[in-house]
């Protein structure tokens, strides 16, 4: 990369500022100064995670005020008393913990966010796990636990990170924060979604997230390509219910249950035929030289002309064939029946009401109220629809941030950056939203079996894995603080 000039990204294809004179020089130094596989706080890390795990944040209820009080005490521990805490709490009692390092150079620049969040979805039925989902069990060469991926693995990860910054680095050129926020999985109304409408002022609208949902591309533990995401599906959450008189089961007619149980069965209806989005196309294009010649010639065109040879593939089947295998979430909506209430609970008496829950999740550009429209024409009268949750359309990528392509520039020493599309969802809608920039990185290369855990059973990661995350991580803090004045060379020392 020329000297003076920052590289542009991969992620986003827009010119960037140019960085003050010898940065680029100065990280070509730099990287070599953390190595690969650990750090210092590696080893100690693991023993972290197992005891962030042990705390039980099944979220509902969260219980985020306990892994608060045990972020806040290692902070305190370990990070001496140069990072400043702040524990926040949603009118509901939901706790989330801002951390910040501050930068120590004169002209600091925008600040960086390291993102995760401390409650974890339901372990399910403790049996089928081979370890207790709250045991943050070392076993096997494994941490295991609910959590252990998504996303407390991350936040220790960051934590040892910022840690290992705070203790190596004293010149610093930009404040550095933590955000364990709490109710992620439920939506976030009590987590980020609460701190960005209550406490905006802690966060600057030039502020560089970085968050969960990155998704690289492993074989066998090495890296085909580091998948930065940019782009995810809208959540929309609904409750569906009819209503009925009740009365004797003997009678028959207006029986709530029997409409509910109708509608349910046509949800295949709403299946429209695979979409092509501009996000997915970006992600198509970039990966595609990376996967073989052919992908390079089929996917290397602007959005614009393979929408239209997208277009001109009339049946569904064959578009489907025309885009690689494993991407049919990122080109649909999806609905998934999640629950069903339904019934009076004695055998003999006619419900008066019966309702299910649906996970929808629609592409970045889907017109929600259309969806509602067709929802509702697959239903009886009398249907009620219950808005949980909804994200307003996003239909473009993250907005853009001149110091993404730091991050790109450190992790394309091992391997290429490719912008992704996922069909989850994070808090960092909550971000974009404003108008801040942000996106998910994850510095852990997982193998299929690994992310296929994540909300299953047996959620767990290797620990080799998990220690080469957290050398990722600071290998990317040290880049994003180091001062950009030439000769200058940050002292992170080797294990």
């Amino acid at each position: 990369m020329p000297q003076g000039r920052r590289a542009a990204s991969s992620v986003h294809g827009a010119r960037r500022r140019a960085p003050r004179a010898g940065a680029a020089a100065l990280a070509l130094g730099l990287l070599g100064a953390v190595p690969a596989s650990s750090t210092p706080l590696a080893e100690p890390a693991v023993g972290w995670l197992a005891s962030y795990l042990r705390i039980d944040t099944t979220n509902p209820p969260g219980g985020e005020a306990d892994a608060a009080a045990f972020l806040h005490q290692l902070i305190a521990r370990e990070g001496r008393s140069q990072l400043e805490i702040t524990s926040l709490v949603s009118p509901r009692g939901r706790v989330s913990l801002l951390a910040r390092l501050p930068g120590t150079t004169q002209a600091l620049e925008a600040p960086l966010l390291l993102l995760h969040h401390s409650d974890v979805v339901p372990a399910g039925d403790e049996d089928q796990w081979t370890h207790p989902p709250f045991s943050g069990r070392i076993a096997d060469g494994r941490i295991w636990g609910r959590g252990a991926i998504d996303s407390k693995g991350l936040g220790v990860a960051h934590l040892a990170a910022l840690l290992e910054l705070a203790r190596s680095q004293p010149r610093r050129s930009r404040d550095v924060y933590l955000l364990a926020a709490a109710d992620e999985e439920t939506g976030g109304s009590q987590g980020v979604g609460w701190l960005l409408q209550r406490h905006a002022d802690l966060f600057p609208r030039d502020l560089l997230v970085l968050g969960e949902g990155g998704a690289n591309r492993v074989n066998q533990q090495q890296v085909v390509w580091w998948g930065i995401e940019n782009a995810q599906k809208r959540p929309l959450w609904l409750r569906l219910r009819f209503r009925g008189e009740g009365g004797h089961g003997s009678t028959s007619g207006g029986n709530p249950v029997d409409k509910l149980l109708r509608g349910l069965a046509r949800l295949d209806e709403l299946r429209a035929a695979p979409r092509l989005t501009r996000p997915l196309w970006e992600h198509l294009r970039v990966a595609a030289p990376i996967a073989s010649s052919e992908h390079a010639e089929r996917f290397g065109r602007d959005f614009s002309s393979g929408l239209a040879v997208w277009n001109e593939l009339n049946e569904a089947g064959l578009r489907i064939r025309w885009i690689p295998p494993g991407y049919s979430s990122v080109l649909l909506d999806t609905v998934q029946v999640s629950s069903v209430l339904a019934g009076s609970g004695v055998v003999n008496v006619k419900p008066s009401s019966a309702e299910a829950t649906l996970d929808v999740r629609l592409l970045p550009d889907t017109d929600q109220d259309r969806f509602l429209q067709e929802l509702r024409r697959l239903f009886d009268r009398g249907l009620e629809i219950e808005v949980l949750l909804e994200t307003p359309e996003l239909p473009d990528p993250s907005p853009d941030h001149p110091d993404l392509a730091l991050l790109e520039e450190v992790l394309a020493a091992t391997a290429p950056v490719v912008p992704v599309m996922i069909s989850g969802t994070t808090d960092a809608r909550y971000f974009r939203e404003l108008g801040i920039a942000a996106f998910g990185f994850s510095p852990f290369l997982l193998e299929r079996e690994d992310t296929n855990s994540i909300h299953a059973h047996d959620e767990s990661i290797a620990t080799d894995v998990f220690r080469r995350g957290v050398a990722t991580m600071t290998r990317v803090l040290v880049r994003y603080t180091t001062p950009p004045e030439p000769g200058f060379r940050p002292t992170v020392p080797a294990p």
